[in-house]
């Protein structure tokens, strides 16, 4: 048998039909379509001329008219082309459809089509989950680097605006934000910490002005918030609360105007959210540990390590920015003999309630610290002479008038206050002292207090200079003869 006995094959039309094929007399009206094409609801009417284009989805028709047009006009050995095509429902599936022209006119017309029609709506939906589950890996990838990133942050960082900022910026390479601030929540009382670069302490205090009740709410019910503000250029809002060893720390507020905020950007959110919490709760351990540190237990007021440590600090800004400043050192008077007739557990409490009279005293910008058993040193911040001698005598007094718990005799104090400008010249012109100088000439001044009859504050300035050279830390030590610290316990920190 000859291959041309082959050229043509006698199939009906209806198993043709069953397998996809479709045939159309392009200038006639012979011909029928296929059972997918039938299966939607269309008809072989429907596939004729550009009706089936009708059946197209409309992103889709374009494409599909051209590639027909291309093969058409012999550009393209076949046809070939991926569409939708709606269903009687109203519902659209894929295509891919595939087919050539059978015959043409000598001038290239074509005469006849025919096709295939496959239903590929299954294995497209297939590709697209394929195509989403690698999106999704994807972002997975890059949210668990963001996340590593801010988990590096925070475990680096006890500066909590430090982590702040950073954790803030690994959230906004996952999700985009117009703006993002922190608050925390302390002592019942919101507390800006830190946020985008264009946030500010007095932005952030407008904001929280005016949604103070979501704020409260969030911070109530432990849930995140959204909300949408037509009027505001940011006018899409989400408010996550910051919850750590199951309190609520603090609050994060997120805001951008070109839409609202999706799931997946809220479990984002809240995942970054935890780390933001770890790290304000990290900062306020650490801040605690550190306040610990730096305060003497006995006493409330700054162990002479910390104090030695900001005293100069003080000390330097006192001089260049010509502000006056004060230094006085305090001691009680035969607190020696308080230990020994009532007992070191009385004489703990004398120093615990001296602390107290020196804080109350004195100003909060005022530093105070316990230098020795029963010896303390203050700077006055920003005071005078005139005006230091004024408040060391009503701290003299202060003390004198207290009942201290178990002392059944009046406890009552030495001073001497030093100051940083001389005397004889202008406060504004302050004299540059080290704060070891300033405190030797304070203590000059206690010794001279203790040897013309204590109970007395005794200026350094307005000592005779004769006076000044005789006084000396040596000489008061041997006149202490030996006297314990705190309580008879020894020097703090």
């Amino acid at each position: 048998m000859s291959t041309s006995e082959f050229e043509t094959v006698s199939l009906r039309k209806e198993v043709l039909s069953r397998l996809g094929v479709f045939y159309v007399d392009l200038m006639g009206r012979s011909g029928f379509a296929d059972s997918r094409w039938m299966h939607l609801g269309h008809s072989f009417e429907d596939m004729r001329e550009n009706r089936w284009l009708e059946r197209v989805h409309p992103l889709d028709r374009d494409h599909a008219r051209e590639a027909l047009l291309r093969h058409f006009r012999g550009e393209t050995p076949a046809f070939k082309c991926e569409f939708r095509v709606e269903d009687g429902d109203g519902e659209y599936r894929w295509f891919i459809s595939a087919g050539a022209v059978e015959r043409r006119e000598r001038n290239g017309t074509p005469l006849t089509f025919v096709g295939h029609n496959e239903d590929v709506t299954s294995l497209h939906n297939l590709r697209e989950e394929l195509q989403r589950a690698y999106r999704l890996a994807e972002e997975r990838a890059s949210e668990a680097e963001a996340l590593r990133g801010a988990g590096a942050v925070v475990v680096a960082s006890l500066d909590a605006p430090t982590a702040v900022r950073s954790v803030i910026e690994q959230l906004q390479s996952l999700v985009p934000l117009d703006t993002a601030m922190v608050c925390e929540l302390e002592d019942r009382e919101l507390r800006f910490v830190g946020g985008a670069s264009d946030v500010t302490e007095e932005s952030f205090r407008e904001f929280a002005r005016r949604r103070l009740k979501t704020f409260l709410k969030v911070v109530k019910s432990r849930l995140p918030e959204s909300a949408e503000e037509p009027d505001q250029p940011t006018r899409y809002k989400l408010y996550v609360p910051l919850v750590a060893r199951g309190a609520t720390v603090g609050v994060l507020a997120l805001a951008r105007a070109s839409a609202g905020f999706a799931k997946e950007d809220v479990r984002i959110a809240m995942s970054m959210a935890d780390y933001l919490s770890l790290a304000l709760s990290n900062a306020r351990l650490y801040s605690r540990m550190q306040q610990r540190a730096e305060i003497d237990q006995l006493s409330g007021v700054l162990t002479r390590r910390a104090f030695m440590e900001s005293a100069e600090q003080v000390m330097d800004h006192a001089f260049h920015t010509g502000k006056p400043l004060c230094c006085l050192i305090l001691d009680l008077d035969h607190f020696k003999s308080i230990n020994d007739t009532y007992g070191h557990p009385v004489g703990d409490q004398v120093i615990r309630t001296l602390g107290a009279i020196m804080r109350d005293s004195l100003r909060s910008t005022d530093m105070v610290g316990r230098f020795g058993g029963e010896e303390f040193c203050a700077l006055l911040i920003e005071t005078g002479l005139e005006k230091g001698r004024e408040v060391t005598e009503r701290l003299r007094l202060a003390i004198a008038a207290t009942d201290f718990p178990g002392v059944e005799r009046a406890v009552t104090a030495s001073i001497g206050i030093a100051s940083l400008a001389n005397a004889a010249d202008d406060e504004t012109a302050p004299e540059r002292l080290s704060i070891e100088q300033i405190i030797q000439r304070a203590d000059v001044a206690l010794y001279h207090a203790k040897e013309t009859g204590r109970d007395r504050a005794v200026a350094y300035d307005m000592m005779e200079a004769a006076d000044r050279t005789a006084g000396s830390r040596d000489s008061l030590e041997t006149k202490k003869s030996g006297q314990p610290g705190a309580g008879g316990g020894g020097e703090p920190a």
